[in-house]
């Protein structure tokens, strides 16, 4: 059987400020709702017909249909399943997000030696873009994530 919005208020409440769920109606009593954390950090809550993402079970809870891309966590936290700290993005968006590179270094950017400063760059369609020069990591790896967002938005 497949899980129904009208099912699961039906037997869970969602909070949108804390991002919790707890029981309405519950076999056992209790109103705490367990979930387990998973090894990549995700949440996890068993409910009827198997397990589910709690950030996904969030999206649909709030909006009434499965996500059809991947749910980021906007400020990285994986426990943090606020509505408001949620959002559909792609599969490049998602793994751009990641606050560091595998390298160490914040995803678009890099240290310039002799300036002193950090470049935002990004590659796409095979070419690798200047986007600017930056005081910081983080201003940098906010431009390449604006510049990012543009690109998604005019494939669309």
């Amino acid at each position: 059987m497949v899980l129904t919005q009208e099912e699961l208020k039906e037997y869970l409440n969602y909070d949108l400020e804390t991002g919790i769920f707890t029981w309405i109606k519950n076999p056992n009593g209790n109103k705490k709702l367990r979930s387990t954390i998973r090894q990549d950090g995700y949440k996890v809550i068993g409910f009827k017909y198997g397990k589910y993402l709690v950030h996904r079970l969030a999206w649909f809870y709030v909006y009434g249909k499965w996500p059809e891309n991947q749910i980021d966590h906007i400020n990285g936290n994986k426990s943090d399943n606020r509505i408001c700290n949620l959002r559909t993005v792609t599969n490049r968006q998602n793994s751009s997000n990641r606050y560091m590179h595998r390298y160490g270094h914040l995803v678009g950017t890099a240290f310039h030696q002799q300036t002193q400063k950090w470049l935002a760059h990004i590659y796409v369609n095979g070419k690798n873009t200047h986007i600017g020069s930056f005081d910081t990591a983080i201003e940098a790896h906010k431009a390449y994530m604006q510049k990012l967002q543009e690109i998604e938005n005019e494939r669309k």
